[in-house]
């Protein structure tokens, strides 16, 4: 429903009174007022048939009376309010649009100061060849890091345990690479606590 009457009122451009929700509103308003008022022409009907006799139904009907108007200023106080709302609203609605075009220039203008930075970094592509030099020097360094490791676990003794029991052509491998790695294995704990000490 808002959305209805948002396009009612940008779109078509009528004020918040004319969209379709708000006559609804002031129709249902007019019709309350007018069926007070009727009620009021009644009750002076008969405050002016009963006024002779009943002082104490012509004072109810009275208060009666005062209840209804004060019943029928309200429901126009409702109506000025609405057509107030209605200006606020539109009022309101300016401010906005005011405001998105303020929002939509500045985003206009950081596009254009993109656009200017693209430009200058096309023009330092000199700076990326340096970065993809720096970014392959350290894959060079990684890969020779990963080379040294190799070559510190092949200079283990465990791992020199396993070649010398390839090496031995008389002893069966199942045999000899168990004996030599697990002494391998023990040489490589005693030599890494005398390090670490």
């Amino acid at each position: 429903m808002n959305v209805q009457i948002q396009e009612e009122i940008r779109v078509e451009g009528k004020t918040l009174e004319e969209t379709a929700a708000g006559s609804v509103h002031r129709e249902e308003i007019d019709r309350m007022v007018a069926k007070h008022k009727k009620e009021m022409e009644d009750i002076n009907s008969e405050i002016a048939t009963v006024k002779k006799g009943n002082d104490a139904l012509r004072k109810e009907l009275e208060e009666e009376r005062a209840e209804l108007q004060k019943k029928i200023t309200r429901w126009e106080d409702e109506k000025m309010d609405l057509k107030k709302g209605l200006d606020n609203k539109s009022e309101l609605r300016k401010r906005l649009e005011d405001e998105i075009r303020t929002q939509q220039e500045k985003f206009e203008k950081a596009q254009q100061e993109l656009q200017a930075e693209l430009k200058k970094s096309e023009k330092g592509r000199d700076s990326a060849a340096v970065m993809e030099a720096q970014r392959k020097a350290r894959e060079a360094e990684r890969a020779k890091q990963e080379a040294e490791n190799t070559l510190q676990w092949r200079m283990s003794f465990k791992h020199m345990g396993h070649e010398i029991a390839r090496g031995i052509p008389l002893v069966p491998t199942s045999l000899a690479k168990p004996l030599f790695g697990t002494i391998g294995r023990g040489l490589d704990i005693v030599d890494r606590r005398r390090r670490g000490k």
